[in-house]
Order: structure tokens, then sequence, then C-alpha cells
């Protein structure tokens, strides 16, 4: 199975794509916040401010995936956070989210500030080597 990767790039001028690659679908998603939140921070990591858990559900993986990439947005506006990692286990009705925050007042953002995941741009997919997922992220 292929380690956790995770990559970012823009889609054009308002918009980002992030993907990533893992052996599971919750790793996969995991790699998706990630990739979120080196697009937002850059490269470095501040110090963890805060951590928090969330319920999600959907009918299918890029359901699932799009509900939690929303969630994880809605932190900026909301809390003034950026979440940096996740963490991703299955319940009965659809997935619990734990994230590490760091606080955006506190460090200047190099990077673009996501609005929204963009509609019908988010996929998940069971591959040969694992999980595979992509989303675009409007900025």
């Amino acid at each position: 199975m292929p380690r956790q990767r995770r990559r970012r790039r823009p889609l054009h001028a308002a918009d980002l794509r992030i993907e990533a690659w893992a052996p599971t679908m919750h790793a996969c998603f995991a790699g998706a916040v990630g990739a979120l939140a080196e697009s937002i921070l850059g490269p470095g990591r501040p110090p963890v401010s805060a951590t928090v858990r969330f319920d999600v559900r959907g009918d299918n993986p890029s359901a699932l995936l799009d509900a939690v990439l929303r969630r994880v947005i809605s932190f900026l506006p909301r809390h003034n956070a950026i979440a940096t990692t996740a963490e991703v286990v299955r319940t009965e009705t659809g997935l619990r989210v734990r994230c590490e925050l760091v606080d955006a007042g506190a460090v200047v953002l190099p990077g673009p500030i996501p609005k929204g995941v963009s509609r019908g741009s988010v996929l998940c997919e069971r591959t040969d080597l694992g999980w595979w997922c992509a989303a675009g992220i409007d900025v």
C-alpha cells in the first residue's frame, strides 16, 4: 500500500484543488485536511491551540469527504481557527472527526483563504493501491 500523500495546486485564479492518497479512506480524508491546511498555512505548522470533534453523515465516500471539508473550512470564519490535522473514524451513522486547530490570529497566512468547497468537485474512490480523493476549494 502507498504511504499517505497529498498535493495541492491551483485550478484557476480563484480556486484550489487538493488531492490525497492513502491506504484507507479515513487516512485519505486526513490527508485532504492536511493538504487544505498546507494551502492556507504553507509548510510550517504553528502550535496547536485547541482540538475539536464533530460528526458528519453522507451516502458515499465523496459525500462524506465533502461534509468533512465544509466543516473544516467553517472553522476559519466561525472560530478564527485552522484545522491542521484530522483523525477520522467510522460511526454507525457516518464519521467522527477529531481535528487539531491553530489560532489563525497568531500567524501570518501566506496562502489563500478558503471560502468553501466547489459544488460537484469532490471525488473519492478506492484504487488498486488504496484510496484517492480530490476536491476543488473556492478561495
